[in-house]
């Protein structure tokens, strides 16, 4: 993939979105793009290579497995469904703990990796684009939270 394509993806995503062309240049180098088949596992609720990952293409499901090393649960619990152009990991970036949740491709699934020690060298790089891509974080974060906080409150009542 090119430096291009993987700029323009960047500048396309709500976390990287806001950054100038030359602020872009200077991070895509921190990304690695990275294929996935069908049904395989990205990332295990509990494990610790802690990534963020950006879709370029395919359909990757969020969920809560029924069993993990984390605890035991009485069913697999789905918790989103993501396509090209959005992203996971977030959680781990910002707290460096271990995966809530796991993540498994449900089609071919290409995507940009951006693994933790990258993820710091772009935050010092330099400040206003540290809070810049933080205050994305958490913001994209809300939207979630706030959007599960909704569909619980139309499943219970």
């Amino acid at each position: 993939m090119s430096q291009d394509e993987i700029i323009r993806l960047l500048s396309e995503n709500e976390i990287f979105g806001g950054l100038s062309e030359e602020e872009l240049k200077k991070i895509h180098k921190f990304f690695a793009v990275e294929n996935f088949n069908k049904n395989e596992i990205i990332v295990d609720e509990g494990g610790t290579n802690i990534s963020f990952y950006l879709i370029i293409e395919g359909q990757v499901e969020v969920y809560l497995p029924k069993t993990s090393g984390v605890t035991a649960r009485l069913t697999k619990i789905k918790l989103n469904t993501l396509s090209a152009g959005s992203c996971f990991g977030e959680f781990s970036i910002i707290d460096k703990r271990p995966a809530s949740a796991s993540v498994m491709a449900l089609s071919e699934v290409k995507l940009l990796r951006l693994f933790i020690d990258d993820f710091e060298k772009i935050i010092n790089l330099d400040d206003s684009l540290a809070k810049r891509v933080y205050k994305n974080l958490l913001l994209m974060a809300i939207y979630r939270i706030r959007n599960k906080d909704k569909e619980l409150d139309e499943l219970c009542f």
